[in-house]
């Protein structure tokens, strides 16, 4: 057996941004070494968990064969592509500034691989592109956010998506102002009825009393007293109102 062809043992971090191309790269590997071993009464399941580190193999350490391990395997490290997000990625890419026009057109080949492009009528071509434009160019990150959710979006769907978006926030803000509105209403009253009671208190005690309690003399609301808040010399206590 050569060795150049035995694969390393499979470490890959299932939340980097780069599994899905580690992966691939490791599963060429594998089925190298595969095709280059007998394959006459070859456990296939044996020899991939000989390749497994112990943190992956507890994945597919339930897998009753080769072909369902594999695919357990798949899953975790490829995930599904968003052809929406990664034509917006591909759109809005620009040459980093310590990068050369080679790394640039590079990086730009590499991320279209993950939009889905296909032999299509001059129409639909046309809408995709369209689409794309559209959505780079929206003012609200919110909409563009939630559009950038969708897996497949064609123009139309992707207009009336936008367009339900918008009115929802347009709704919201509507609502959040009356809300508002509404407790400030609610405030003002408030104030205005303690301002009545009090001046309701006052009128009560002003016809209670012949004459005034503090000072003695003529009737008046206590608020209006000129002996209000003096020291009493009596009790030796400030007569609060």
């Amino acid at each position: 057996m050569d060795k150049v062809l035995i694969p390393e043992r499979l470490e890959i971090d299932p939340n980097s941004s780069e599994a899905s191309c580690e992966w691939l790269h490791w599963k060429k590997t594998f089925d190298d070494f595969l095709n280059a071993l007998p394959s006459e009464g070859l456990d296939k399941l044996g020899v991939l968990v000989n390749f497994l580190s112990p943190r992956i193999f507890q994945y597919i350490e339930e897998a009753e064969s080769y072909d369902t391990a594999i695919e357990i395997l798949k899953t975790m490290f490829v995930k599904p592509l968003n052809e929406v997000y990664s034509r917006h990625v591909l759109a809005t890419r620009n040459q980093q500034a310590s990068g050369n026009v080679d790394e640039y057109m590079q990086a730009l080949k590499s991320l279209s691989k993950h939009c889905n492009f296909k032999a299509v009528s001059a129409v639909q071509n046309r809408d995709a592109y369209v689409r794309d434009a559209f959505i780079r160019g929206l003012n609200s990150t919110w909409i563009r956010q939630r559009l950038l959710e969708n897996k497949h979006l064609d123009l139309n769907t992707t207009y009336n998506q936008a367009r339900s978006l918008e009115v929802a926030i347009k709704n919201a803000e509507a609502y959040r102002v009356s809300d508002s509105s509404t407790v400030v209403t609610a405030a003002q009253n408030s104030e205005t009825q303690n301002d009545e009671t009090s001046c309701d208190i006052e009128k009560i005690s002003a016809t209670a009393n012949p004459a005034c309690f503090f000072c003695g003399g003529k009737k008046h609301p206590p608020s209006k007293c000129p002996f209000q808040n003096v020291i009493c010399f009596k009790c030796h206590k400030k007569d609060i109102s």
